[in-house]
C-alpha cells in the first residue's frame, strides 16, 4: 500500500469511528438496535460506561442493548439513574460540540436566554448526561428562524 493509499484508509477508517460516536443505529446489530430503541444515544452510552468503568462505548452499548433485548430493561434503567447521579457534574463526558453544530449551540443559547456560548454549551452537556437531549432538541427548534 503506497503512502496516499495508507492515508485515504486511515481517513475512512476515522470517518467511520466519527459515525459510530455520534449515532447509535450506525453500529448496528439487535443489541444496538434495542440501546437505541429504548430512546438512548451516544452520551447515554458515555455516562454508562464511565458508571461500568468502561470506556469503548461499542461494548457499553452492546452489553446495554442486549439485556434490554433479553427483556432486562429495567436493570439498565436503573443503572442509569445512577450512572447519572455520579456523573452529574462531569460535563466534559458529553460536550455540546460532540452532538450540536456552533450554530444550533447559539440558538440553545438564544431560547434559554443565557449570557454566553460557553454557558450555553454546559448547560446542553448537562442536559446530555442527565438524559435530556429531547428537551435540548426542542429549545434548539423553538428558537430557529
Amino acid at each position: 500500500m503506497t503512502k496516499s493509499q495508507n492515508k485515504k484508509a486511515l481517513t475512512v477508517a476515522g470517518l467511520a469511528v466519527a459515525m459510530a460516536v455520534s449515532t447509535v443505529p450506525a453500529l448496528a446489530g439487535p443489541e444496538e438496535d434495542a440501546f437505541a430503541k429504548a430512546g438512548y444515544n451516544m452520551c447515554d452510552a458515555k455516562v454508562l460506561g464511565a458508571y461500568y468503568g468502561d470506556k469503548l462505548v461499542k461494548r457499553v452499548v452492546f452489553g446495554a442493548g442486549e439485556k434490554i433485548h433479553n427483556g432486562d430493561a429495567d436493570i439498565i434503567a436503573e443503572d442509569f439513574i445512577n450512572a447519572r447521579k455520579e456523573q452529574e457534574f462531569n460535563v466534559a463526558l458529553c460536550p455540546a460540540e460532540e452532538f450540536y453544530s456552533a450554530d444550533e449551540i447559539k440558538l440553545y443559547m438564544t431560547a434559554m436566554d443565557l449570557g454566553t456560548v460557553s454557558e450555553a454549551s454546559k448547560k446542553i452537556s448537562e442536559n446530555l448526561i442527565y438524559g435530556y437531549k429531547e428537551d435540548v432538541d426542542q429549545q434548539i427548534e423553538f428558537a430557529r428562524p
